[in-house]
């Protein structure tokens, strides 16, 4: 219980650090190699590091309309230094993408035209990403996309592309948005008998869960 409780107590930490700074007009300075945005200690809620990394990557995928975090963080023994990618230290480029994710949002809105069936939302939500969305390669058309921009939700609002974890992203923060309740899974999946990392959705329609790969 006593470990919960500091687990819970540590969520909501990374999670109001992510709300002030989403919300913000800070530029991000480069010091000692990381854009670091803040530093909590863990070790007062008697955390290991990798139960507080455990933490942080479930606020990374519980929260998709955070896109400006890095992949990764600065771990210490005591202490965790939360990033974000360079592409978004300045305020003006988390500023732009958040636009484009408003108009994205409300784009969607427009398709739904005020249904309220879960169906309908999850069918229309999906359809929407997979029409908005091309899946993004490197110049050589071959590798998956690797900038930031790609595997976030402000790919598909921006320029129209991303890799899988765009799609998930973007499914679920809309259909967040609109009422179901969806998460992001990471895993793995299998094609020819060859298994590769992959990112799909889990959403509840009418009290049933259900897998969505869009």
């Amino acid at each position: 219980l006593a470990k919960g409780s500091g687990l819970c107590a540590f969520y909501r930490d990374i999670y109001n650090v992510a709300c002030n700074f989403h919300t913000s007009d800070k530029n991000v300075v480069l010091t000692d190699g990381y854009y670091e945005i803040a530093e909590l200690r863990f070790s007062q809620y008697g955390l290991t590091g990798n139960e507080a990394a455990g933490v942080w990557h479930t606020v990374f995928l519980e929260y998709p309309e955070f896109f400006w975090w890095g992949n990764s963080l600065l771990l210490g023994s005591r202490s965790m230094s939360l990033l974000i990618d360079p592409l978004y230290a300045e305020a003006s480029e988390r500023k732009s993408a958040q636009t484009a994710i408003e108009d994205m949002a409300n784009a969607c809105d427009g398709y739904l035209d005020g249904t309220t069936s879960t169906v309908e939302i999850a069918l229309t939500v999906h359809d929407y990403v997979t029409d908005l969305i091309e899946y993004a390669y490197e110049s050589d058309k071959v590798t998956p996309e690797s900038e930031i921009w790609a595997h976030n939700i402000a790919g598909g609002a921006q320029y129209g592309k991303g890799v899988c974890e765009s799609y998930a992203k973007t499914y679920d923060y809309l259909c967040s948005l609109f009422g179901l309740s969806c998460i992001t899974v990471a895993g793995y999946a299998v094609q020819d008998g060859e298994s590769f990392g992959h990112a799909w959705n889990v959403v509840e329609i009418d009290g049933g869960w259900y897998n969505v790969d869009a």
